[in-house]
């Protein structure tokens, strides 16, 4: 009895074993396990469709590699940031041209009252130093010069009658404008101002005279007149900024004197230059 239990216990070990036993086979080349109580499928890489990947790169000549690696860019000049709150002093010139507009006064009349005795025309130089406080807002003081217009008028009947008159005016002024700015974008900016300034004008008129049916006879002559006023200046303009540095600026301002006798307005087209330090 002992030995059939003991036979039996073995051929049940043997049996389990041969149950959990791994099991080979070939196949198209291929050797394949398979796992007892488990069912395996096999997939082959030729059964899938796989799509090529596109290459990340293009396949370039030697010839062409230093055009690929440096484009060609438009240079442009760089232009430095400017700090919001920086204050910046600069220096200008600008060249002006100006019409007047007369008042009343004989001075400046034609003998008749009709034409101006001057010439309403005039072109001046100023020279401006000035600041910029933000990109908003500065102040400017300036100092401008004109050139002598002048003016002829008179009559000529012949030899025994005849008059001619010569007439010159210019002016200067003093003066400060606060300035405002409105950027367009990193070069362009638009511009108002309201200022004050003194102006000192100067006239002279020469002249002389023939009449044959007088006593006077040959008459000449010179007569000088100076008068000043204050003017409230009005102007609008545009700057394009070059560089950090230098500025394009031109304006149009209309000036109302105070003291309306002899010049009423003056009327003003700039266009001048400022560098910035």
């Amino acid at each position: 009895m002992r030995k059939f239990l003991l036979l039996a216990g073995i051929f049940t070990v043997l049996a389990c074993n041969t149950a959990k036993a791994e099991r080979y086979y070939e196949e198209d080349g291929y050797y394949y396990r398979e796992q007892p109580r488990y069912t395996r499928s096999v997939e082959y890489a030729s059964d899938r469709e796989y799509q090529k990947p596109q290459p990340r790169y293009e396949r370039v000549r030697r010839s062409e590699v230093r055009e690929v690696r440096e484009p060609q860019y438009q240079k442009r000049e760089y232009v430095q940031y400017e700090e919001p709150n920086k204050i910046r002093p600069y220096i200008g010139i600008d060249v002006a041209t100006s019409k007047m507009d007369f008042g009343d006064d004989q001075w400046v009349k034609d003998y008749d009252g009709g034409d101006n005795y001057f010439d309403d025309g005039n072109t001046s130089l100023s020279f401006v130093v000035g600041a910029k406080f933000n990109k908003h807002f500065g102040l400017e003081a300036f100092y401008q010069k004109s050139v002598d217009g002048k003016n002829e008028l008179g009559f000529d009947y012949g030899e025994d009658l005849w008059a001619k008159d010569e007439t010159s005016l210019s002016y200067t002024a003093m003066g400060v404008d606060a300035i405002g700015y409105l950027p367009i974008n990193q070069d362009f900016e638009l511009l108002a101002s309201l200022g004050l300034a003194h102006y000192d004008f100067e006239s002279k008129a020469d002249y002389s005279s023939y009449s044959a049916y007088d006593d006077y006879g040959y008459v000449e002559g010179s007569d000088t007149k100076d008068f000043k006023s204050l003017g409230i200046r009005v102007g609008i303009g545009a700057q394009y900024n070059l560089t950090n540095n230098l500025a394009i600026r031109g304006m149009a301002r209309y000036i109302k004197m105070n003291d309306d006798d002899y010049v009423k307005s003056l009327t003003e087209l700039s266009l001048g230059l400022r560098y910035m330090f």
